[in-house]
């Protein structure tokens, strides 16, 4: 069992030891104080990374997961990995909130986890870390429920309003996995080139110079997708004129120019719980199990300096790439 350091607020300790408990506690209510004083600590930790992070050596043995979408069952057995020490680090990739049961008690554990081990666990931004995708899929109309007074609802939706600007977009691992939620922005060169995105996000809209051009790869890089069968360039999106898909190409040169070997993406629940797309050089992985029909099975990326694996949620091998 791994140790959790002292000096972390008690809610956070608390959180860390209930993931190893396969029941969960559901539709946990927390004290707001305590939300705040985990979010702006967490702020505190990530204000000064960028939004592409060159990850440190800790990550050569690294767990990257999809979508949870506030499902603490799927959280519990990913985390357990982690704590019981089969891995020595996690890269989530965003989308923790939303359409599931807790997606509050999903993302404070989260929170918890990085402040605890903030050499050993990196969270990045999904499309759903954002009020107004929250106002629709769910995750709003849970803190109404458990926070209904209009005081206490307004501060807690303020807090999480200021936590998502804070999450950064992309992450690069020792072994050469770009890590992020969506895909590929239209006319982004490189991963590194998101280091020019700043924190708090929406500082973005008061940059002098290339202003929209940045706001549209802060947007694509959580929304766009791949396409199979597109070679060169990039197409439209169905998810609306702002957005873009891409193809192998796109990949194979972004990849090159970021030296990097492949992507870690996760955003659509409709491609499963894991594909291997462009003969390795971009791999989807959702890991929310069961998820609403679409994702029976689900399932997260291990890399070490030796292999690749793709892991089922209770460890078991699945492929090795």
């Amino acid at each position: 069992m791994r140790e959790i350091p002292n000096g972390i607020p008690e809610l956070c300790k608390n959180l860390i030891l209930d993931t190893l408990q396969i029941t969960p506690l559901s539709n946990a209510i927390f004290n707001i104080e305590e939300l705040a004083d985990v979010i702006n600590q967490f702020i505190e930790l990530e204000g000064n990374k960028s939004n592409c992070i060159e990850l440190s050596t800790n990550y050569i043995d690294t767990l990257i997961i999809g979508d949870i979408h506030g499902d603490v069952t799927s959280l519990n057995k990913i985390v357990s990995h982690f704590l019981e020490g089969k891995v020595n680090s996690m890269v989530f990739l965003g989308d923790y909130v939303d359409r599931g049961d807790d997606s509050l008690k999903v993302i404070i554990t989260l929170l918890s986890l990085a402040l605890a081990f903030p050499n050993n666990i990196q969270l990045l931004r999904g499309n759903h870390e954002d009020s107004a995708l929250n106002r629709r899929y769910g995750f709003t109309k849970e803190l109404y429920q458990k926070y209904p007074d209009k005081g206490d609802f307004s501060a807690i939706e303020s807090l999480f309003d200021l936590l998502y600007e804070y999450f950064s977009l992309s992450a690069l691992t020792p072994g050469g996995t770009i890590c992020f939620h969506g895909g590929i922005p239209n006319g982004l060169e490189k991963i590194q080139s998101l280091q020019k995105i700043p924190k708090p996000h929406s500082q973005v809209i008061l940059m002098n110079e290339n202003r929209d051009e940045y706001y549209q790869y802060l947007q694509q890089v959580m929304w766009n997708d791949p396409d199979e069968n597109m070679k060169e360039g990039y197409g439209n999106s169905k998810r609306g004129s702002n957005f873009h898909t891409f193809g192998s190409e796109v990949t194979e040169e972004f990849l090159s120019k970021s030296n990097a070997k492949r992507i870690a993406r996760a955003h659509e629940s409709h491609r499963g719980g894991f594909q291997n797309i462009f003969n390795g050089k971009l791999l989807h992985i959702f890991s929310s199990q069961p998820y609403f029909g679409l994702v029976k099975k689900a399932y997260i990326i291990h890399e070490t300096p030796e292999k690749t694996t793709i892991r089922d949620l209770d460890f078991n091998e699945f492929l090795v790439l």
